[in-house]
C-alpha cells in the first residue's frame, strides 16, 4: 500500500475520519464494521480495492491534511462515502483529486450528504468509470457529466447536463434540472426515474421502465411507464405488450379507452385517467370488486343484472403450481404461479392495487417474514388456497451429542421456517424433530452413537440444506514458525472459524482445512512467552496455550552443557554454574566497586581488568526513531538498607526537566540464589547476583505514538600496562539483540536482552538494537511503546572461558583470580512506568582496597558525560 499511504492519510485528515491515520495496512487503519477499507495482497504489499465510509459517527480531528495534488489508488474499483458532515480544508476538491490517469480501475463513485465541490466537467480521466451517484451534496450547483463507459448515473440536488454518454442504460434524477430534454441521444437507455425535476422530459426511445413523480412528462408515453402528477396529455393508445405495467395517477390530462387487450397487462393502475368510452370488456367486470380502485373514476359501475361472460380462463379450475414460497429480507412480496388465476385479490393488511396477468401469476404481499394464511382468488367462485411463506432455509452448523440414554440428538443452528413441515435425515435415516424455532432445530435418533461427522439433510419442503455435524473441537497441538498452526479436527465444512488472542494481536491472514487452522499473526510472536488463545469453530469454543521457543535457544532435549536443564526454552543452571547455556562455573569471590555518584558498578574480574555497565540516558523517539526529548541520567542521590546477606540501595535522579516527575533506581543484592517471576516467566538468579530495577513516573509524552528508548552502555578497561588489551565485542544480531559478549583473553562479560517486558501489568515487546559500538564499548538501545508502567529485564554475567588463551604479564600471575570460572553475575531488571523507571544499584563497599580502580573508573565516566 506504499503508493496509496499519503492519499489515505489525506482522506482521513480532510474528512476527520475516525480511523488510525498512522496504520500501514487495511486492518490497522479501519476496524469499524460499517466503514472499512477493502484490500488485496499483491506481492508483499496491500492494494486498496474499495473505500466504504458509510457514516463517520464520531468525527476525529487529526490535524491539517498534508498537501497532495492527486489521490493515488491504482487498484481501487469502488469509492463510497455517505453522511460526512465536516471537511478540514475547503480549498481541496475531492473529485478533481480522484480524476487522474492513475486510478485506471475506478468503476464506481457514490457520494451522499457531504460537503464537496464539483468541477464543471467530470470525469475527464477516469476511463473505466461505469457508475456515478451524487446525492444531497453541499453546496449544490451545476455539473457537466460525460463518460464513454458510464452506464448508471444517479444525481440528486444538483443541476446536470449530459455529454457523450453513448452506453448509458440507467438514469435517476431528483430535485434538479437536466439537459438535454430529449433522451433519444442515449440509444441504450432503458430505465429512467424522475422525482421533482424542474426540466420536462420531451422524448425518449426504447425505454422499458420509467418512473416520474411530480416531474413533467408533457406527452403520454407508451408501455411500462409509471406517472404520478406528471401533467401528461393525450390519449392512451392500444398496444400489444402483455408484460407492460401502466400507472397513471394524480394531476393528469390523459384519456383512455379500455381495450380487451389491456386485460393482458402485467399490471394496470390508471385512476388518473378519464374514460372516453362506455363499453367495458368482460374481463374487467368479472372481478370488478377486486379492482374498482385502479380504474378511471368515471368508469361505469357493474350493472346489477350483469352476468360474467365465460371467457377462456373462467372455464377451467384455478390451480397453483406450489403453495409454499421463499421471500427475501428486503421485501415480503412473492408471485403465485398457476393456471387460470384470473385477477386475484391480495388479502394482506395493505392490499396491493395490482391486477395480475391472467392465467399466469398473482402478486402477494406478506406483512411478516414467516407466516401461513388462506388466500381467496374469488369468493364468488370459492377459489381458496392455504399458502405459507418464509425466508430461505439455511444451516450454519450442527452439533451431534451422544446422550447417556444411548440416543443421539442433533442440534442445528441457522434459519428455519416454523410454519413449514421441517424434516431432518441423517445419512438416509429419519431423525424425529423434537424442537424448532426460527434459529434452532433439534432432532433425535434412538439407540444411535456418533464419534465422527454425520451428513445431515434439512428441508422445509421449499428448500433444503445439507451439511456435516460436529462433535466438538479436539486441539492436538499448537506450533509457531512465522505462522501459527493449530492441529484440530474442524470437520468437512468448517463454520465461522476464528482465533482470539488474549494478548493484543490478531490474525493478518488465516486458512482452514479439515485438520488445521493456520494463522499469520499481525504482530510476530516472541519466544519464551505463554500465549493464551481461544479457538472458535462450528459453534464450539476451546481455550489453548502456546509457549513459543526460538530455534536459537535450548529445547527439551538440551543438556545445557551438562550443567542444567532446558525449561520452557531457557537453560536453568545447576547450583554453581552460570551463562546463557550454563557453560561455566560460578565463584563467590566476586568484587564489585560501588559508585555513589551514578548507578554504574565496576566489576573487577582480575587485578587490572574491569567491566562495567551504565544507564547513560532515556530518550523519547518518534516513529522515525528521531529523538524528540533526551534526559541524561548523571545526577543521583542514594541510600542503602540491609545486611551482608541481602541489601537494597536506592538512587533518585535529580532533574529539573519539565514533564518528568520522578526517576528512581533500586539494586538488590542477594548472597543466595533466587527464583524470580517476571512477565509470566520464572528466572533463576544465582548466588551473589545484583538485580536492577528502573522506575520512571509521569513521563509526559509529546505524542502517544512516540516510544521510550533506554540507552545502556557496556564497556571494559585495562588498568595494567602488561595486561592483554585485545577486546572482542560480538552480538547475535545488531538489529534484534538477544545477547552480547565482550571477551578479553579468557574473561567474557556476557549480557542477555529479553524481547519482552511488562506494560501496565501486561506483557509487551521490547526492541533491542545496537546504537553505537567502539573498540572498548557497546551501546544498546531498549525501545518500549507508550505505557503507564513498564518493566524491562536485561542481565549481565562475567564468565571465564576455560579453553581461552592465557593472559600475559601480571594479569596472568594473579593467584587471587586464577581459580575463578565465573567472576560474577550482574542481573539488571528495568522497570519503566509512565510510571516509567530508572534504577538503583547495590554495590558491596570495598572502597579502600580498590581506590586505584575507583579513580580510573571515575575518569572514564567523566569522559562519557
Amino acid at each position: 500500500m506504499t503508493r496509496s499511504v499519503p492519499s489515505i492519510q489525506w482522506f482521513i485528515k480532510q474528512y476527520m475520519v475516525n480511523w488510525n491515520v498512522n496504520g500501514n495496512n487495511c486492518s490497522s487503519i479501519s476496524n469499524v464494521s460499517t466503514s472499512y477499507l477493502q484490500c488485496v495482497l499483491k506481492g508483499q504489499y496491500e492494494s486498496i480495492l474499495a473505500i466504504n465510509l458509510v457514516h463517520n459517527i464520531q468525527p476525529l480531528d487529526q490535524g491539517e491534511p498534508t498537501f497532495v495534488d492527486k489521490l493515488v489508488f491504482p487498484s481501487m474499483t469502488t469509492f463510497k462515502v455517505y453522511f460526512i458532515s465536516q471537511q478540514k480544508n475547503q480549498s481541496y476538491s475531492l473529485l478533481t483529486m480522484l480524476d487522474n490517469d492513475i486510478n485506471i480501475n475506478l468503476k464506481i463513485i457514490e457520494l451522499q450528504t457531504m460537503p464537496i465541490s464539483i468541477s464543471n466537467s467530470f470525469p475527464s480521466n477516469l476511463v473505466s468509470l461505469e457508475r456515478l451517484s451524487f446525492n444531497f451534496l453541499l453546496p449544490s450547483g451545476s455539473i457537466e457529466i460525460g463518460g464513454k463507459r458510464l452506464r448508471n448515473i444517479n444525481i440528486n440536488s444538483a443541476d446536470v447536463s449530459f455529454k457523450n454518454c453513448p452506453i448509458l442504460t440507467t438514469l435517476l434524477l431528483a430535485y434538479n434540472s437536466f439537459s438535454p430534454s430529449d433522451f433519444t441521444q442515449f440509444p441504450l437507455l432503458g430505465s429512467v426515474s424522475l422525482t421533482s425535476c424542474k426540466s420536462p422530459l420531451l422524448n425518449a426511445s426504447g425505454l422499458n421502465n420509467l418512473f416520474s413523480f411530480n416531474s413533467s412528462i408533457p406527452n403520454i408515453p407508451g408501455p411500462s411507464w409509471n406517472l404520478y402528477d406528471s401533467n401528461s396529455n393525450g390519449l392512451l393508445q392500444e398496444f400489444n405488450a402483455p408484460t407492460s405495467m401502466i400507472t397513471i395517477q394524480g394531476k393528469q390530462n390523459v384519456t383512455v379507452q379500455l381495450y380487451e387487450s389491456f386485460c393482458q397487462f402485467g399490471s394496470i393502475n390508471i385512476p388518473g385517467t378519464t374514460l372516453i368510452n362506455t363499453s367495458v370488456p368482460d374481463c374487467f367486470y368479472c372481478y370488478f370488486e377486486e379492482g374498482v380502485n385502479i380504474f378511471p373514476p368515471n368508469m361505469p359501475v357493474k350493472p346489477a343484472s350483469y352476468i360474467c361472460r365465460k371467457i377462456i380462463f373462467f372455464l377451467k379450475s384455478i390451480s397453483l403450481d406450489k403453495k409454499a414460497f421463499n421471500i427475501i429480507d428486503s421485501g415480503y412480496s412473492f408471485y403465485l404461479y398457476g393456471k387460470n388465476l384470473g385477477y386475484g385479490k391480495n388479502i394482506s393488511p395493505y392490499p396491493q392495487l395490482f391486477m395480475s396477468r391472467p392465467n399466469v401469476a398473482f402478486l402477494y404481499t406478506a406483512k411478516t417474514q414467516y407466516g401461513k394464511t388462506q388466500i381467496s382468488f374469488s369468493t364468488l367462485k370459492n377459489y381458496n388456497f392455504e399458502i405459507l411463506w418464509g425466508l430461505e432455509l439455511y444451516v450454519n452448523y450442527i452439533h451431534s451429542i451422544n446422550l447417556d440414554s444411548g440416543d443421539l440428538i442433533l442440534k442445528s443452528y441457522g434459519r428455519f421456517n416454523v410454519y413449514a413441515p421441517l424434516t431432518m435425515t441423517v445419512e438416509g435415516s429419519n431423525c424425529t424433530v423434537t424442537y424448532n424455532s426460527t434459529n434452532e432445530l433439534h432432532c433425535l435418533i434412538p439407540k444411535f452413537k456418533a464419534s465422527t461427522p454425520l451428513y445431515v439433510n434439512t428441508s422445509d419442503s421449499i428448500t433444503f440444506d445439507g451439511t456435516y455435524s460436529f462433535t466438538g473441537l479436539d486441539i492436538s497441538s499448537v506450533e509457531y514458525d512465522s505462522s501459527l498452526i493449530i492441529s484440530v479436527n474442524l470437520g468437512p465444512k468448517p463454520y465461522n472459524v476464528r482465533l482470539y488472542f488474549k494478548e493484543p494481536n490478531s490474525c493478518y491472514q488465516s486458512y482452514t482445512n479439515i485438520t488445521h487452522y493456520i494463522c499469520i499473526p499481525f504482530k510476530p510472536l516472541y519466544p519464551f512467552i505463554t500465549y493464551n488463545l481461544t479457538l472458535a469453530a462450528n459453534g464450539f469454543i476451546q481455550d489453548t496455550q502456546l509457549y513459543y521457543v526460538s530455534k536459537d535457544d535450548c529445547d527439551t532435549d538440551s543438556k545445557c552443557n551438562g550443567n542444567g536443564n532446558c525449561i520452557k526454552g531457557v537453560c536453568r543452571c545447576n547450583d554453581g554454574y552460570g551463562g546463557y547455556y550454563c557453560q561455566a562455573q560460578l565463584s563467590p569471590g566476586v568484587v564489585i566497586l560501588p559508585n555513589n555518584t551514578i548507578p554504574s558498578p565496576t566489576i573487577i574480574v582480575k587485578d587490572g581488568m574491569n567491566f562495567t555497565f551504565n544507564i547513560i540516558a532515556i530518550q523519547e523517539i518518534d516513529e522515525l526513531s528521531s529523538v524528540v526529548r533526551e534526559l541524561k541520567t548523571d545526577k543521583w542521590i542514594h541510600s542503602t538498607t540491609g545486611n551482608e546477606t541481602f541489601s537494597i540501595t536506592t538512587y533518585s535522579l535529580q532533574t529539573s526537566t519539565g514533564g518528568i516527575d520522578q526517576i528512581n533506581s533500586t539494586i538488590e543484592y542477594s548472597k543466595n540464589s533466587r527464583l524470580i517471576e517476571f512477565a509470566g516467566q520464572s528466572t533463576l538468579y544465582p548466588e551473589n547476583s545484583l538485580k536492577l530495577m528502573i522506575t520512571i513516573n509521569n513521563w509526559s509524552f509529546k505524542d502517544r505514538l512516540n516510544q521510550l528508548r533506554i540507552l545502556i552502555e557496556s564497556s571494559s578497561s585495562i588498568t595494567k600496562e602488561d595486561c592483554s588489551t585485545d577486546l572482542d565485542i560480538s552480538v547475535n544480531n545488531g538489529s534484534d539483540v538477544s545477547y552480547l559478549q565482550m571477551t578479553i583473553g579468557d574473561r567474557s562479560f556476557y549480557g542477555r536482552f529479553l524481547p519482552y517486558a511488562l506494560a501496565d501489568e501486561r506483557v509487551t515487546f521490547v526492541k533491542n538494537q545496537v546504537v553505537n559500538q567502539t573498540k572498548d564499548s557497546i551501546l544498546i538501545g531498549m525501545t518500549l511503546p507508550f505505557c503507564n508502567s513498564c518493566v524491562i529485564d536485561p542481565d549481565f554475567s562475567v564468565l571465564i572461558n576455560t579453553g581461552g588463551k592465557n593472559e600475559v604479564g601480571e594479569c596472568g600471575k594473579d593467584n587471587k583470580f586464577a581459580s575463578w570460572k565465573i567472576a560474577t553475575i550482574v542481573v539488571v531488571v528495568g522497570v519503566f512506568a509512565i510510571t516509567i523507571g530508572t534504577a538503583t544499584m547495590l554495590y558491596l563497599k570495598k572502597k579502600q582496597k580498590f581506590s586505584k580502580e575507583r579513580k580510573n573508573m571515575d575518569a572514564k565516566l567523566n569522559r562519557i558525560k
